[in-house]
């Protein structure tokens, strides 16, 4: 839990290497990462919508009405309408493969480069859109 309205982030991770040694001069090595987020995010400063902006209503004016929901009618504008009628969460997948073959040959040691496959999706729903927009991002090393 965050300590603004409406701001949390989660993670959970994993790694696992493995090492394999095919020969007395040959070994093989992956090291494979796996990584899941969770982002529940506050709207930015750009429509004076962010929650720090709820410092800005006069104190003689109720954020709230009597029926619980959030007053819409504020001299400043009142952002818990963002916190019940809006979503903006962003979910991320991340995905490292890292490959590492290794050759010893008498007292000298060669390592071929590092073959590197990275692969991120970050999923976003938007507040004024329902459908959600997807980004995947690959990289290769």
């Amino acid at each position: 839990q965050g300590i603004l309205i409406r701001n949390a982030f989660r993670r959970a991770s994993a790694r696992l290497n493995l090492t394999h040694r095919a020969s007395e001069k040959l070994s093989l090595g992956m090291t494979l990462n796996l990584a899941r987020t969770i982002n529940n995010q506050v709207p930015s400063d750009n429509a004076f919508s962010n929650p720090v902006q709820l410092v800005a209503l006069p104190p003689m004016q109720r954020p709230y009405l009597e029926d619980g929901s959030p007053n819409p009618n504020t001299l400043y504008y009142n952002n818990l309408l963002e916190v019940t009628d809006a979503t903006d969460q962003t979910t991320g997948f991340a995905t490292s493969v890292l490959c590492l073959p290794r050759m010893s040959l008498s007292r000298v040691c060669l390592s071929a480069p590092n073959l590197a496959l990275t692969c991120s999706i970050s999923r976003r729903k938007p507040i004024t859109d329902d459908a959600p927009l997807i980004i995947p991002v690959f990289r290769a090393a």
